[in-house]
């Protein structure tokens, strides 16, 4: 019944404009919680049923292992004891207050009055109903006559198109290419939108799109830690898991990006979340389940829609390819090369097919697979006519690595007390040569506003140890062998690889932008959850586990903190 009623909240929710119940096409504030009260519902109401679909093996009959012996799982037995209501009651109330805050956020804090947004990806999903790749919009015709319409010395005097407009002005930084309008940014969202779009659902804005996607993304973060929580730290105390579930909802900069989301916004936060989705799916392989071949399409699929959504994600999407064809191909009953190809080749298809069809959709725009349409974009830097490459380069890692990771915030005087500031082009007071082509937002560095992070540190020097929860009797040269159990340490490969190979892009971009860590922060809190647990299993005595549950909390505390305040800049001003 409570699932029944959340569908219909949030059926309520997106269609009340077709059904007649709302005389606005915009979903508005009260819609948008709506939509969360129905998703959070269903979320609550099915979380034995997710567990069910992800695999998760039934709870070990015998007593789990003590802590300090390692979390070593040597066969699904049988499940381990379920979290009764006392845990799973706080759990659900703090989801839907982080729900909540999310709504707070995308409405400027005053829902008569939501900050201004953009409906690009509603266009482009009206303009894939009817059949077309550009949108449906005319370019101003003063645009045509403009010897270099890219340059906005030149189509400066044409005033910006506000939302909803479309005619008589410039929709600013969309693709202007042969006389028509299209995007650069990925397609997946729209492509799911157009459907909607065909049955009568009204305009979708893109901040109610980045509120949608900021939910999938904590719902997913946040699963993934119960999946790892009841395969591997069942004993800790349950207090444990609240941390970095917290943290997975508000750390810094996902509460930063939803204050006025853009479509800037909501194709990174579903980019994360459709990866972030596909690791939840491939978790019972990672811990040494089975691998079944619908469970590898369904990963290689949303690993698709992440790459189809947000490119630069090809990525860490590549290393936990590799981790898990690694593992499927050293599985005993997959050594062959039929059977094993064969399971590879489901991952390895719906990634495929969807390269394929982005670059059909660039090939359908500009006559070219590779050209996803930065370089005619309206209103990007200037050095965009040498094309998307020339956006990366290596000589903007070093500064890049400053603002990302240590730059820190303003200290001031009245609330909120913590102010962004602007990317520097130095380390500091020392100078650091990198192209001209560079360009900086506010953005504060992951070490200043989550220290929680510090606990991923400790969890890469127990892997280098061979010394976390779960490999503690496997060496490094064996860490990934089925035939001594399930273990940590294969989850632990996958995220990091996924992180370093995430930065890559990051770190190497021409701007620096809050947004953009998106890309890499969630892994990171997955680290940074798994490091304290790992932390806390490792400790010996009763004045050392206090000590480590003194440093879980004082830096989850800091971290959320840090992330609410400097989210709540916009709002203040």
């Amino acid at each position: 019944m409570l699932t029944l009623g959340g569908l219909a909240l949030a059926t309520v929710a997106v269609a009340a404009y077709p059904l007649g119940l709302d005389n606005n096409p915009v979903m508005g504030p009260r819609r948008i919680a709506l939509l969360a009260l129905g998703l959070g519902a269903i979320l609550f109401a099915e979380v034995s049923t997710i567990r069910k679909w992800l695999g998760i093996a039934p709870p070990l009959r015998q007593a789990p292992p003590a802590i300090g012996q390692g979390f070593q799982i040597e066969s699904p037995a049988g499940p381990s004891r379920p979290m009764g209501l006392p845990l799973w009651l706080p759990l659900a109330l703090m989801s839907l207050a982080i729900m909540a805050f999310y709504a707070y956020l995308v409405t400027g804090g005053d829902p008569a009055d939501p900050p201004k947004t953009t409906l690009y990806y509603d266009m482009l999903a009206e303009a894939f109903a009817s059949g077309q790749t550009n949108l449906k919009a005319v370019p101003d015709p003063r645009l045509a006559d403009l010897s270099n319409p890219y340059d906005p010395a030149q189509h400066g005097h044409i005033p910006r198109c506000q939302q909803g407009q479309t005619s008589g002005c410039l929709l600013f930084d969309v693709t202007y290419y042969d006389g028509k309008y299209y995007l650069y940014w990925g397609p997946a969202p729209a492509a799911l939108l157009a459907p909607l779009k065909l049955a009568g659902i009204g305009t979708v804005s893109d901040s109610t799109l980045a509120f949608t996607g900021a939910l999938f993304l904590f719902a997913f973060t946040a699963a993934f830690f119960v999946l790892a929580w009841r395969r591997f730290f069942q004993p800790l105390p349950g207090w444990l898991l609240v941390p970095p579930l917290v943290l997975a909802g508000i750390a810094y900069p996902l509460p930063w990006v939803l204050d006025g989301p853009r479509i800037y916004e909501a194709a990174i936060l579903h980019g994360a979340a459709f990866l972030m989705a596909g690791l939840v799916a491939a978790f019972p392989i990672l811990s040494g389940g089975r691998a079944s071949p619908g469970r590898l399409v369904l990963v290689g699929a949303l690993w698709g829609l992440a790459f189809a959504t947000r490119s630069v994600l090809l990525f860490p999407i590549v290393a936990f390819s590799a981790v898990l064809v690694w593992l499927v191909w050293r599985r005993p009953d997959f050594s062959n090369l039929g059977s094993g190809g064969w399971l590879v080749a489901r991952l390895a298809i719906p990634i495929v097919a969807s390269v394929t069809l982005i670059a059909l959709y660039n090939f359908a725009r500009f006559s070219n697979p590779l050209e996803f349409g930065w370089r005619y974009t309206l209103g990007a830097p200037a050095g965009q006519a040498e094309g998307t490459l020339a956006a990366f380069r290596l000589a903007n890692v070093p500064v890049n690595l400053y603002n990302y990771a240590f730059a820190p915030a303003s200290l001031i005087g009245e609330a909120p007390y913590l102010r962004p500031v602007l990317a520097s082009r130095s380390i500091g007071p020392i100078a650091i040569p990198h192209p001209d082509f560079y360009y900086g937002e506010l953005v504060t560095g992951l070490l200043f506003t989550t220290p929680f992070l510090l606990f991923a540190v400790s969890l890469l020097w127990g892997l280098s140890c061979s010394s976390i929860p779960g490999s503690k009797d496997i060496t490094a040269s064996e860490g990934l062998r089925f035939d001594q159990g399930s273990n940590l340490r294969p989850i632990v490969v996958c995220v990091l690889l996924g992180c370093l190979a995430g930065s890559f892009p990051l770190l190497s971009l021409y701007a620096v932008t809050a947004r953009y860590l998106l890309d890499v922060s969630p892994l990171l809190i997955v680290l940074a959850g798994l490091g304290a647990w790992a932390a806390h299993a490792g400790a010996t005595t009763r004045t050392s586990r206090a000590l480590v549950g003194l440093a879980i909390v004082g830096t989850a505390v800091a971290s959320a903190v840090a992330s609410v305040l400097l989210a709540l800049n916009n709002w203040l001003a």
